[in-house]
């Protein structure tokens, strides 16, 4: 696989997907390498941007042992990833797409890469700097949901797609938004 159909594989379901379907890297593996480093940096960012930017929070973060936030923000992210694997399956059977649990699991540690890189955006000290680095980050993951679904079950079936996107996207914001109201809320 290489970089240029990493950096597609928001984009389209034919590039980079079919590779990481047939490669079937184990979960243990794509979890020390990919989710645990990127959900530190956010739990990193996360006691950043409250430590050193507070005035752009609300009132209520302001003051937190900012240590024990990260820690707690770190356990939700590995909790979120295996909680979506399950959802990412459950939804592919119900709407007839062929992903193992593996496949589920792969496609739970990818989407949120965007949604963790896009932490960094905590080092700016603007709020509007760091929502629309937010937003790209979401628009992102949508993507890799998407062409995720589709590639890892080799299914073009836009509709389908399209709902479980949508399904999966909505609790994983629904968990993101958890994670926020939980270090700033």
């Amino acid at each position: 696989m290489t970089m240029h159909s990493l950096l597609l594989l928001p984009f389209s379901a034919n590039e980079g997907w079919p590779s990481l379907a047939e490669r079937r890297p184990n979960y243990w593996y794509v979890f020390l390498l990919l989710v645990a480093p990127l959900s530190v940096l956010a739990a990193v960012m996360v006691y950043f941007g409250g430590s050193t930017h507070p005035e752009m929070f609300p009132h209520t973060a302001r003051g937190r042992d900012w240590v024990a936030v990260a820690y707690a923000f770190l356990i939700m992210e590995f909790l979120s990833v295996g909680f979506m694997g399950l959802v990412i399956k459950n939804m592919a059977d119900a709407y007839g797409f062929r992903i193992d649990y593996p496949g589920a699991y792969l496609l739970a540690s990818i989407f949120p890469v965007p949604m963790w890189l896009s932490s960094l955006g905590l080092l700016a000290s603007s709020l509007a700097a760091t929502g629309i680095i937010g937003l790209a980050g979401l628009a992102l993951s949508c993507g890799l949901v998407y062409h995720g679904l589709e590639g890892l079950s080799r299914s073009r079936e836009g509709t389908s797609a399209t709902v479980m996107t949508m399904v999966i996207l909505a609790l994983g914001f629904g968990l993101w938004l958890s994670m926020l109201t939980v270090a700033f809320g």
